[in-house]
């Protein structure tokens, strides 16, 4: 008879603690609710080995198998592979948008409108073409266009340093997240050697992984261990405790990631890999188009400006300076020629006369047709900008920075939007219920005290049974 009490106070205390431990759990829920990557933990029960007796098998009460975490790897994927999209595009419409912002456009204040003062000016010369003014309104104007193409240059300079800064910074910030995964598996592993869940653990090395995923396309595999390897590209970063650092690289004037052991990671995706994009593709073509409209400038500017006379007798005088070639010439190093720039007269507004008691040609005095010519270059189509006007090839060229942002802003802006229903399909899973969480308490709450009621019910018993034998 002892004995069986003995077994009903042995399933009661069993059930006190399985209930402790379940309140306690819910107690951690409720302190974790906002937590950023909490997920909520949920005690696991099993009935204990019944003992056999000659009349059947007894109950020996409930046991702890384990305090798991609730959560669910399919969801976590998803999440992750909309973060780095919206991660993505997000980055790219933000650099691309300040390249737009650079170029101002439409305004009187950009290049746009420097190039139609520019061709006004020689608008104006060819009115009147005996008036040092107007001359001397021609050289400012073009001087105006050559500083403007050189600021846009050195803008594009400024954000090719800054994003090259943010890069690196960003990959800084991926190493320190690998080393704290690989330092979490190792964690793990020894939290979990006895078959039970480190939830909190799992729960940090998910949330640095969440993170990584905002600065690349990741894969996550799960080992038998309870350990992860994070995989980006063609590199593990990590597998296990050990993890490979990244760092950017820039042999042959392209920005790329390299692991520890050399691996390029191609196409790492997330605000990284949509930093690289920019760096690697985006600002060379702005900066490529931008010397392309300075080099057609110079090459048809000087062709019709070489055949004038200027005031003061000189022909085939140049009015940008072509560095010896045209094609060295670069928005950033675009500039007049020396001539004009030490004289206005210098600049030519038509062909010279000739003369026929000198036997030469002489400066015509009312002669425009250069200028004439030159203000024409307005809306003259030109081979090398696939038989565009300069002004409709820089215009070309903004509008597909605007298109290129628009794009990146509408796709980010969807990207995140899916990042968010899943993270609410998630947190629907994973995350904590304050109001679910009491009503478990108010439950084990009550199963402690019908526990606790059994051990007194028992003790009545074993005083009934001493009582008997006195």
């Amino acid at each position: 008879m002892t004995a069986s009490i003995g077994s009903i106070l042995s399933n009661a205390r069993y059930g006190m603690v399985a209930s402790q431990t379940a309140i306690n759990t819910t107690s951690h829920n409720i302190a974790n609710a906002e937590t950023p990557g909490y997920s909520r933990k949920r005690i696991d029960l099993v009935t204990g080995l019944p003992a056999q007796l000659p009349y059947g098998q007894l109950g020996t009460g409930v046991r702890i198998a384990d305090i798991s975490r609730v959560r669910d790897r399919l969801l976590d994927d998803t999440f992750r592979g909309q973060t780095t999209d919206a991660s993505s595009y997000q980055r790219r419409g933000q650099l691309l948008g300040e390249i737009e912002a650079l170029y101002g456009e439409p305004s009187t204040r950009g290049l746009s409108g420097a190039l139609d003062a520019f061709w006004n000016s020689w608008a104006d010369l060819g009115n009147d073409p005996q008036n040092d003014a107007a001359r001397m309104i021609a050289r400012q104007s073009g001087q105006n266009v050559a500083n403007q193409l050189s600021r846009l240059a050195a803008g594009l300079d400024q954000i090719r340093s800054n994003a090259d800064l943010r890069v690196r910074q960003e990959v800084a910030d991926l190493n320190g997240y690998t080393s704290q995964v690989a330092a979490l598996n190792q964690q793990i592993i020894a939290a979990e050697g006895g078959g039970q869940t480190a939830g909190d653990l799992r729960d940090a090395r998910d949330l640095a992984i969440d993170q990584i995923a905002k600065m690349a396309t990741v894969t996550v595999l799960e080992r038998m261990d309870g350990s992860v390897a994070v995989i980006a590209g063609d590199a593990t970063l990590v597998d296990g405790n050990d993890h490979q650092t990244v760092e950017v690289d820039t042999t042959g004037g392209t920005f790329r990631l390299v692991s520890s052991r050399g691996t390029a990671i191609g196409a790492p995706g997330g605000s990284t890999g949509a930093t690289l994009t920019v760096l690697n593709t985006d600002i060379p073509a702005a900066m490529a188009e931008l010397d392309t409209v300075a080099q057609a400038l110079v090459v048809s500017v000087n062709a019709a400006h070489n055949t004038g006379m200027n005031p003061l007798g000189q022909t085939d005088v140049d009015f940008f300076d072509e560095l010896g070639n045209p094609l060295t010439v670069t928005a950033r190093n675009m500039k007049l020629s020396d001539e004009v720039l030490a004289d206005h007269r210098a600049i030519a507004a038509g062909a010279g006369a000739f003369d026929a008691g000198a036997g030469t040609d002489v400066y015509a005095a009312g002669a425009n047709d250069v200028a004439i010519t030159i203000a024409a270059l307005r809306d003259n189509a030109v081979g090398t900008l696939g038989n565009r006007s300069i002004g409709a090839y820089y215009s070309t060229a903004v509008g597909r920075i605007g298109s290129d942002v628009r794009a990146a802003t509408d796709a980010g802006a969807a990207s995140e939007a899916l990042a968010f229903q899943a993270d609410v399909r998630r947190q629907s899973v994973s995350g904590v219920s304050v109001d679910e969480e009491l009503v478990q308490l108010i439950r084990f709450q009550n199963a402690y005290a019908a526990a606790a009621r059994v051990i007194t019910a028992a003790d009545e018993m074993f005083q009934t049974v001493i009582g008997m034998m006195r």
